[in-house]
C-alpha cells in the first residue's frame, strides 16, 4: 500500500510542477488581458510590422511544409539556367 501512495505521489508532484510552469504563461494572461495587453502596447512601441513582413509578400512555408509552387518555380529556374549555361558553352575539338 506505500508503493501506491508513493507513486501517486510522484505523479501528483509531477503534475503540479507542470500546472505551476503553464499558470504564469497560459492561465494568467487568460485571466488578466487588460494587462498584458496593455503591456504588449508597450513592448510593440515603434515596431512597424511592414518593416518585419512586407504586405505584399507571401509566406514561403506553412507549418514548417515547403511551399509547393516556390519550390517547383526554384527547380524549373535552376534547370532552366543549368540549360542555358550548357548551351552558352563552346566545345572545342582536338
Amino acid at each position: 500500500m506505500a508503493g501506491l501512495y508513493r507513486t501517486v505521489g510522484i505523479f501528483g508532484g509531477f503534475v503540479a510542477v507542470v500546472a505551476a510552469a503553464f499558470y504564469p504563461i497560459y492561465f494568467r494572461p487568460l485571466l488578466m488581458p487588460e494587462e498584458y495587453k496593455q503591456e504588449q502596447s508597450i513592448n510593440r512601441a515603434g515596431v512597424v510590422q511592414e518593416d518585419i513582413q512586407p504586405a505584399g509578400k507571401p509566406a514561403i512555408s506553412i507549418r514548417g511544409k515547403p511551399n509547393r509552387i516556390n519550390t517547383m518555380s526554384l527547380l524549373h529556374i535552376s534547370v532552366k539556367s543549368l540549360v542555358q549555361d550548357l548551351l552558352s558553352r563552346k566545345v572545342v575539338k582536338c
